[in-house]
């Protein structure tokens, strides 16, 4: 497939802030829904996937970025305003979005070409092994300075603390960094289940590793996972959130909250069929001023099978 970069329209990058933004008290998900999570047959396997970021849980809202559908046909770029240091950091941060695909042998495919439909962006690929996939939305760590000007107020602005404070006005104190890390990932299975990706181990940052497989769940039945970061069980009390779809058709968002013991682990039981967002989140102190701290977010789309 042919890969499109940096064909985002500057209309965007509004949408983009207050979504990004929103992204750090988690407001705002973000998920990755394929067109199957089991396929089957001897010929490579299409599958279709969309991914967003909105508050109603598989409902589209602000698209990742990606090609124009209205400039498929020509192959130009929209023009955009770069004028100021916060589209800049944005577009750049938005030109960086891949649709990853783990394949069963530990090979990943990042070429794949992304389309922005403006309330989502979609994207495709071929599954021609047999075992488990994982989809992927990946795009570079998004990074926060906060500040407070002369006036006392406090402001929050794109970028690392070593870019941003260049442009500050005069006067400003308590400048901090946050460096934020998105996992947006579901998981795909061609004929026969096997390790995800190639990989059984936890990997570096927040990983979630579930008993069983996450291809094989079902309604009515107990589901358990351990939490890792950097390959090690998280601490007691991180709390797991799960949320089925369908959110703006139920009064009750029905969210399932569950927290980690001792040994980072946690279970819970599905309490119907449907797709599941399972959305976690840690924070850490960070090595420099850019990153005075870290917040590592988890975004898992899981469906669940009737009984």
């Amino acid at each position: 497939m042919t890969v499109f970069r940096n064909h985002f329209p500057f209309k965007w990058l509004a949408f983009a802030s207050l979504s990004l933004l929103s992204t750090m008290a988690m407001a705002h998900g973000r998920w990755i829904i394929p067109s199957d999570t089991i396929v089957s047959g001897d010929t490579p396997t299409p599958v279709a996937v969309d991914f967003s970021i909105s508050n109603d849980v598989f409902h589209p809202d602000y698209s990742y970025g990606g090609i124009p559908l209205t400039l498929l046909s020509t192959g130009q770029s929209e023009k955009r305003d770069l004028s100021s240091p916060r589209a800049k950091y944005i577009s750049e941060l938005m030109a960086s979005t891949r649709f990853a695909v783990y394949a069963p042998d530990g090979s990943v495919d990042r070429s794949a070409a992304i389309v922005n439909l403006g309330r989502k962006s979609v994207s495709a690929t071929a599954l021609s092994q047999d075992g488990s996939y994982r989809f992927a939305v990946e795009q570079n760590p998004i990074y926060f300075t906060f500040y407070t000007d002369a006036e006392g107020e406090l402001h929050r602005e794109f970028g690392p603390v070593s870019d941003v404070q260049t442009w500050l006005p005069e006067g400003t104190t308590g400048i901090r960094g946050m460096k934020l890390v998105n996992r947006v990932e579901s998981i795909v299975t061609r004929n026969a289940v096997s390790d995800i990706g190639g990989a059984a181990s936890p990997r570096s940052g927040l990983d979630v590793l579930f008993e069983g497989h996450p291809n094989e769940l079902f309604a009515g039945e107990s589901a358990q996972v351990t939490v890792y970061f950097d390959g090690e069980p998280v601490e007691e009390g991180v709390t797991l959130k799960l949320t089925r779809g369908g959110t703006r058709w139920r009064n009750d968002r029905e969210i399932i909250e569950v927290a980690t013991n001792k040994s980072g682990q946690a279970s819970w039981t599905w309490p119907q069929a449907g797709f599941y967002l399972l959305e976690l989140e840690l924070e850490k102190d960070g090595p420099s001023p850019d990153a005075t701290k870290e917040r590592y977010a988890n975004y898992l789309s899981l469906e669940v099978n009737p009984e």
